[in-house]
């Protein structure tokens, strides 16, 4: 079974397939440009347990 069939198996349409391809063919560019970093950020409310 292909990677798309088990996404769709999942219940993902074919919209939420399109849209990330075309995000991961957006940051496969902006890598291959130099116009992009990675950056992680961690939110939590005030009184939350840190991670």
């Amino acid at each position: 079974m292909g990677e798309e069939a088990r996404v769709r198996q999942l219940g993902f349409d074919t919209r939420f397939v399109r849209i990330w391809e075309f995000y991961l063919a957006y940051c496969e560019a902006a890598f291959a440009a130099g116009n992009t970093d990675i950056v992680q950020f961690t939110l939590r409310k005030p009184g939350a347990a840190s991670v």
